[in-house]
């Protein structure tokens, strides 16, 4: 870490610049505890998620409001994201923004190349970023949530499936699990044969006017996981009618939080 400091990117957020030694890269690291009053005792669970530059404002205005609502637990939203500028704005901001989520969110190369990097993000994550946000803000340890969209759904089933000890409660919105020819069944496979127990909470996600591959293959990876027969498994599967891969995202924030924190 280099660098922190209190920005405005949002009332009460803060904001720490990481460099990794692990995933040998720049993160912008925005920290939004969502509580009501300052408890010096109590210890709050954590969401963590990527893509910060793009949905972190809006996984805090809705935790946060569904909070105040009652439906969910005061929190500390932990938002991983890329010191590249505005992606609204600047359009090579957004061309750098789609470089670095190809590279930490997918677990190899791809067809393209460009990605490969997943194993070193989880790695920060793990190794470097949990360990000072548990040592700088009061969470509590034992319940932490990863919610990715997109790639970064993939992400979630990659540290799920390879990882799962890291988080207790997933979130896996519209996940691109055909990326590269489908090589995270091949995880989801060696998985299953190395372990007979996934205490975890899942919620995976789509929207009805997604392709018909991606509608595939979130069914195939939902009953591939229902199929292994986990005792420990609390899994959700949800299909947003009338929704694409883009404007399913907010049903995903909102009823993916609750199905993992609720129940």
């Amino acid at each position: 870490m280099t660098e922190s400091r209190t920005q405005a990117v949002l009332p009460g957020t803060d904001f720490h610049l990481f460099t990794s030694a692990i995933a040998d890269d720049e993160f912008e690291v925005l920290i939004a505890p969502l509580r009501r009053a300052d408890d010096q005792g109590k210890r709050y669970p954590v969401v963590y998620a990527p893509d910060a530059n793009s949905t972190f404002a809006w996984i805090v205005h809705t935790a946060g409001t569904m909070m105040v609502g009652g439906e969910l637990p005061e929190m500390i939203v932990v938002g991983i994201g890329h010191p590249i500028g505005s992606i609204l704005t600047e359009p090579a901001a957004l061309q750098k923004f789609f470089q670095a989520r190809t590279w930490h969110l997918t677990p190899t190369a791809g067809e393209a190349g460009g990605g490969g990097g997943a194993e070193k993000f989880l790695g920060f994550i793990r190794d470097e970023l949990i360990p000072f946000v548990d040592s700088n803000y009061p969470t509590n340890p034992e319940d932490r949530t990863l919610l990715g969209y997109s790639y970064g759904g993939l992400f979630s089933v990659y540290a799920l499936l390879n990882n799962p000890e890291i988080f207790d409660r997933y979130v896996a919105g519209s996940p691109s699990l055909g990326f590269d020819d489908g090589v995270i069944f091949q995880h989801e496979r060696a998985s299953a044969a190395s372990r007979p127990s996934l205490p975890v909470k899942l919620f995976m996600s789509a929207g009805s006017l997604e392709s018909e591959k991606t509608l595939s293959n979130v069914e195939q990876m939902v009953e591939a996981l229902k199929g292994r027969n986990y005792e420990d498994l609390d899994l959700t599967s949800v299909v947003f009618p009338d929704e694409t891969h883009v404007s399913a995202i907010g049903g995903t924030l909102s009823r993916g939080l609750r199905a993992v924190f609720q129940g």
